[in-house]
């Protein structure tokens, strides 16, 4: 029953990113961090946003801007290791609580990877709803900071592509360009965090056969969402969406679960 929700749970989500403007890893990761924790929930929707990633790279690869893309990498590589390694230490160090309590059937286990990943998801569901985040941008200059930032919290929690697109945003791209190298960078940080995620993982609960269906589901629902639905703005499945993302980043900052 669990697998069935979860797949449920996969395809949603990448049907919904047509919907709300939220990204699939964004929308995918709280859900997968409730059956298997933070630490695996980001390993298993790399995964998700990898194979989304290659396939709209081939839809759209004739648009990529090569070069930027490659400035964007050169920063954004190391920097994902960085984040990537600072996932699986917290996640090391998080097997003893920081402090745990008991309400009714309702337990609260306070681990630093919960405080950290509850805080991020905070902070960018703000940065993709809010009118003030979404119009933020820098300056052409400083890409080489965009690369870091967007390399090191993709390698940490899967967020990435709030910050790629306010150091993309202004550099006179066209929409299809802006889309493309988009998608290239995504596919760098990937490449980079999740053979470290293979790699380094010792505490995975999970085991690839399990995962298939979950990953089908998810393809399925962005082929789905491609296929059927438009590129729109529904601002009620937005505020709703938004609401779930910022209540399920103060689940992870309270190590909220029910027994």
């Amino acid at each position: 029953m669990d697998l069935f929700w979860m797949c449920f749970a996969a395809c949603l989500a990448s049907i919904l990113t047509f919907f709300s403007g939220f990204g699939l890893g964004t929308l995918l990761m709280p859900v997968l961090s409730l059956f298997y924790g933070p630490a695996n929930g980001v390993m298993l929707t790399a995964f998700v946003h990898f194979l989304n990633g290659v396939f709209k790279a081939a839809l759209l690869r004739k648009h990529m801007q090569t070069n930027v893309a490659l400035k964007f990498a050169l920063f954004a590589i190391p920097s994902a290791i960085a984040g990537s390694w600072c996932l699986f230490y917290l996640s090391d160090i998080a097997e003893e609580p920081l402090f745990a309590f008991h309400e009714g059937r309702a337990q609260f286990l306070i681990d630093p990877l919960g405080l950290v990943i509850g805080v991020l998801m905070i902070l960018f569901g703000l940065m993709e709803l809010l009118p003030r985040f979404q119009s933020l941008s820098f300056s052409p200059r400083l890409l080489w900071l965009g690369g870091f930032l967007s390399g090191f919290f993709g390698g940490l929690s899967g967020h990435q592509g709030a910050l790629r697109s306010a150091f993309l945003i202004r550099l006179q791209l066209t929409k299809e360009q802006y889309l493309a190298t988009g998608v290239l960078i995504a596919l760098f940080i990937d490449l980079t965090r999740l053979p470290y995620y293979l790699f380094y993982s010792h505490n995975a609960s999970f085991s690839a056969i399990e995962m298939l269906p979950v990953l089908l589901s998810a393809l399925f629902g962005t082929w789905l969402g491609n296929r059927y639905l438009k590129k729109v703005s529904i601002q009620w499945v937005r505020n709703a969406v938004a609401a779930f993302l910022l209540l399920s980043g103060l689940a992870f900052l309270t190590g909220f679960h029910f027994s």
